[in-house]
């Protein structure tokens, strides 16, 4: 057994051990979501739907964007419309599940790898831990199984919040590519189209001057997509925007509170003032999708009264502004709750549970999937994997709760890091900041606080806004773990006001921050910093292999070439040819710090 074992090792590839003692975490928790998917499948093969399912599919059908909804998912369904399948829809959706998954474990191991260099097994366990609620939610997977864009607009929020997290410094092409996938989760839900205002203010308070270019790109980026929808919005409904009825959908939030004899609209917005809806159902719910609807016999439907509903919303919140915060606070402690209520109505609540028994598709249904997938199948329901699906999901989920503690420590760490961006970047390797919490932490609370407030989709309840809040929550919770106790080669590190406090095992308490002054500190007797500079952040490191002191920050600066004859030039090893230091500086401080040293600014050039 142990020479068998021996051949293994020596077949595998170069590094393949060494990632196999890393990342084993992961890939275990990814095995156990693929086969929880792979169940599910089973139990469930024709894909489950919802009430929006067949605008979706109507889209891919007549390649016309829906009035009441952006529908960059509709054209996925295009895409994978040749297959002539659903079953391979929702197999690509559970997919897109398991590939967020891994985006936020790439993404957290890198930042806690930055963290802990000597720990291999940590950052592989803080990272998997972050995965855990998208993987094995059992209100996740469901989501995965419906016709519905859930799954595709967390997966472009997760991918754009990880490629502008993966470097500390913002370029242009990082802006880019964010602001491109930012710009498609905005045409999948319009409930994201506010998060580039987040991106924006995050990498202005970062760095002002050095980010306006980056800023810039991202606008741009994010506008190609939003330019590109409305124009094929428009060139079939005959208007530049992205749907025809987002003041529909802010009228409805309001007539949960609104009084006509506060309000006083005039006489043409009468019809619009509300009416006491069927009991069990949410007054919003009843106006947008029961017969009681005032827009349910209006010329044009809702497109038509769209300006008229939005006139009547923004008196009624002028008018009673206190009662139109009090709802939104209500729906928004909803999705925290410890319970899922039922919301808005009992028949729309058991859409987001596997069903005990299969279920025939109505006229609409039927007719979308037929030419969909060329035949009409109901839902079938395969025993025993479906009552184990049911099973596991009314066990297995996170409550509202979990969801709140997880935010809960986003904020404390954007309250934490307020006032200091840490040490400097390495080249390569993320800044030690909140600047990953700030963004994925604020950025998930205004995205659940628009959702509600503006309501684009008041008839679900807001469980469906819970996971993409849910896969940014856990790695702003896992990103912010290192922050309270760092430790490395006899150095201990603590969190201390504006700046960073540090002491040595056996040693004194120092100060340090930026701008400030650190004296002469050794660890281990091999690097020594005497100064802290304003621009960048980093002082001198005077030993040739210095690995410990300030691993975060201060670059492992290679020894100086024994040939060299033109002296020392980088401002950081003093070495010619330190390339990773040499890099980190604009080609002006490049020059000033060669004229310091008294050398020509070509002697300094890496090679």
């Amino acid at each position: 057994m142990g020479a068998t074992g021996r051949a293994v090792r020596r077949r595998l590839p170069d590094g393949a051990a060494p990632a196999a003692r890393r990342h084993w975490p992961v890939a275990a928790v990814l095995a156990a979501g693929l086969a929880v998917r792979t169940v599910a499948l089973a139990g469930y093969p024709t894909g489950l739907w919802f009430g929006d399912s067949v605008g979706y599919l109507r889209v891919a059908v007549t390649l016309e964007p829906s009035i009441t909804r952006a529908s960059a998912y509709g054209v996925m369904l295009l895409v994978l419309r040749p297959l002539h399948s659903l079953f391979a829809v929702v197999a690509v959706q559970h997919l897109l599940g398991l590939l967020t998954a891994v985006l936020l474990y790439a993404l957290v191991w890198r930042h806690a790898r930055a963290a802990w260099p000597d720990r291999t097994l940590r950052p592989g366990l803080l990272g998997a831990a972050a995965t855990l609620p998208v993987l094995f939610d059992g209100y996740q997977i469901q989501l995965e199984h419906l016709l519905l864009s859930e799954t595709l607009f967390t997966f472009l929020l997760v991918a754009a919040v990880v490629v502008l997290l993966w470097n500390a410094r913002v370029g242009v092409w990082t802006a880019a590519a964010g602001g491109l996938l930012l710009g498609l989760a905005g045409t999948t839900r319009s409930v994201g189209l506010p998060l580039p205002a987040i991106v924006l203010a995050w990498l202005l308070v970062r760095r002002p001057r050095a980010q306006w270019r980056s800023a810039a790109v991202l606008v741009a980026a994010f506008a190609v997509p939003l330019l590109l929808y409305a124009t094929w919005f428009k060139a079939v409904h005959s208007r530049f925007a992205l749907t025809g009825t987002e003041k529909v959908f802010l009228y409805s939030r309001t007539v949960d509170f609104a009084d006509c004899s506060i309000i006083r609209p005039r006489p043409g917005l009468l019809d619009l003032c509300p009416r006491t809806p069927p009991p069990g159902v949410a007054p919003a719910f009843a106006v947008l999708w029961t017969r009681q609807s005032p827009f349910f016999r209006a010329p044009g439907g809702k497109m038509g009264s769209n300006e008229r509903a939005g006139e009547f919303a923004w008196a009624a919140i002028r008018a009673q502004p206190v009662d139109y915060a009090r709802v939104v606070v209500r729906d928004t402690l909803r999705a925290f709750w410890w319970k899922r209520t039922v919301y808005p109505q009992p028949p729309t609540f058991r859409k987001y549970e596997f069903p005990v028994r299969p279920l025939r598709l109505s006229r609409r249904q039927a007719k979308v999937a037929r030419a969909y997938t060329h035949r009409v199948r109901p839902v079938h329901v395969v025993e025993p994997y479906a009552g184990w699906m049911r099973a596991y999901q009314h066990r297995v989920y996170l409550p509202g709760i979990g969801l709140g503690v997880m935010l809960a420590v986003a904020a404390v760490a954007l309250a934490a890091g307020a006032g200091s961006a840490g040490p400097p970047a390495q080249p390569g390797r993320p800044r030690r900041s909140a600047d990953g919490e700030r963004l994925g932490g604020g950025g998930g609370g205004v995205f659940l606080d628009r959702a509600v407030a503006k309501r684009c989709r008041p008839a679900k309840p807001s469980h469906e806004r819970v996971p993409p809040l849910l896969a940014d929550a856990g790695p702003c919770a896992a990103l912010r773990c290192r922050g309270w106790w760092w430790r490395g080669q006899g150095l201990r590190v603590h969190w201390r006001g504006r700046g960073w406090r540090f002491r040595l095992v056996g040693g004194e308490w120092l100060w340090g921050g930026c701008g400030g002054v650190v004296v002469e500190q050794a660890v281990g007797g091999c690097c020594r910093f005497d100064r802290l500079r304003r621009t960048g952040g980093v002082g001198s490191c005077v030993a040739p292999r210095c690995r410990g002191w300030w691993r975060w920050g201060c670059w492992s600066c290679p020894p100086p070439p024994p040939t060299s004859t033109t002296g020392m030039c980088c401002p950081l090893c003093r070495s010619v040819r330190c390339r990773l230091c040499w890099r980190s500086f604009r080609p002006a401080a490049r020059v000033r710090a060669c004229r310091q040293s008294g050398m020509a600014p070509s002697a300094g050039r890496s090679t």
